[in-house]
């Protein structure tokens, strides 16, 4: 008798245990799949909102003359160099990086570049110009952090060109500053804009870095 009382026990605690279980992972599972819906909506959003901005920046800055094919436009801005910039030099590609100073202002130092160090490695012909737009109250900070970027960095092809323009540093709406912050354009050896890429940060990803790589790889073929 006490051992059919434990089975019968035993059955409906586990009866018990089921109606209440089987309802709370249900559950639980709806919940986490409506999440995971979530996410991936907002992930699609930002991607959508992401492309738009691209679009409108390409198109903004085609206007100014700035679209693949064309040559790099001459702007006559009062400009300091420091490292090598070879724009115009027969057999030499110049990447031109527009980092957004504020967020990038971690990749500049030294040991941050060395993404940029693999890259300039495999592409022998390629040189890399850092551009950055300064407001004129900043500009002496500026000049000295690039001066001790360039000295410590020490790298025959690494180059920057400190623009020191209050209109365009000022510029939130991409009415007068020409350079879309956060992008790399690659320029021949004639001068003409080969590929622009808008990147997701200051500093490119791996992703970011083997497509400007293809890109310069196609430019090289042709030569």
């Amino acid at each position: 008798m006490k051992q059919v009382l434990e089975r019968i026990w035993s059955r409906e605690v586990l009866a018990v245990l089921a109606l209440v279980l089987i309802p709370l992972v249900a559950w639980r599972w709806v919940l986490w799949r409506e999440h995971q819906h979530r996410l991936q909506l907002m992930e699609k959003q930002k991607q959508e909102a992401i492309a738009w901005v691209r679009r409108m920046e390409a198109i903004r800055q085609a206007r100014r003359g700035f679209a693949v094919g064309n040559p790099f436009p001459q702007l006559n801005v009062v400009s300091e160099t420091f490292g090598r910039m070879p724009l115009r030099e027969r057999g030499t590609a110049v990447l031109l990086w527009f980092p957004l100073w504020f967020e990038g202002s971690a990749a500049w130092r030294p040991e941050e570049w060395q993404v940029w160090r693999e890259l300039l490695a495999r592409c022998s012909h390629l040189v890399l110009v850092g551009v950055l737009v300064t407001p004129s109250s900043y500009a002496q900070s500026n000049q000295h952090d690039l001066q001790q970027l360039s000295r410590r960095l020490q790298h025959p092809r690494i180059g920057f060109w400190m623009i020191v323009n209050d209109r365009w540093a000022n510029d939130d709406t991409g009415e007068h500053n020409p350079f879309i912050q956060k992008q790399v354009m690659l320029v021949d050896g004639n001068g003409i804009i080969r590929y622009t890429r808008l990147l997701r940060r200051s500093m490119p990803s791996a992703a970011e870095i083997k497509q400007i790589e293809e890109e310069y790889k196609k430019l090289h073929a042709l030569r």
